[in-house]
C-alpha cells in the first residue's frame, strides 16, 4: 500500500533514476569514497555529488549513513541495480 509507511520508502527508491540507484548501490559499501563512487561508474566527483544530493532530497535525508539506512528500511539495499547494468 502507497500510503503505508513501507509503501511510502518504496515509492521513494522507485522515483530514482538508474544512475541514482547505482550510486546509491555503491554507497552501500562503506569502503568506497565518492571519487571511487565516480571511478566504478565512469563520472566525476561532482556528478556524484548531485547523484548524491538528490538521493538526500527525495529521502530527506542529510547523508550517507541515513540514506543507507532509509534504504534498508525499506528492504531495497540488494534489489538496487548495480551499476554495470546501467546505461
Amino acid at each position: 500500500d502507497a500510503l503505508s509507511p513501507q509503501g511510502a520508502l518504496s515509492n521513494s527508491l522507485l522515483c530514482l533514476t538508474k544512475r541514482e540507484r547505482a550510486v546509491l548501490y555503491l554507497l552501500n559499501d562503506e569502503a568506497l569514497t565518492q571519487i571511487e563512487i565516480g571511478e566504478q561508474l565512469g563520472i566525476s566527483i561532482n556528478t556524484v555529488k548531485s547523484h548524491l544530493r538528490s538521493i538526500y532530497q527525495k529521502f530527506g535525508v542529510t547523508g550517507r549513513t541515513e540514506t543507507i539506512e532509509y534504504a534498508a528500511n525499506a528492504g531495497h539495499l540488494v534489489t538496487v541495480l548495480p551499476w554495470s547494468k546501467v546505461n
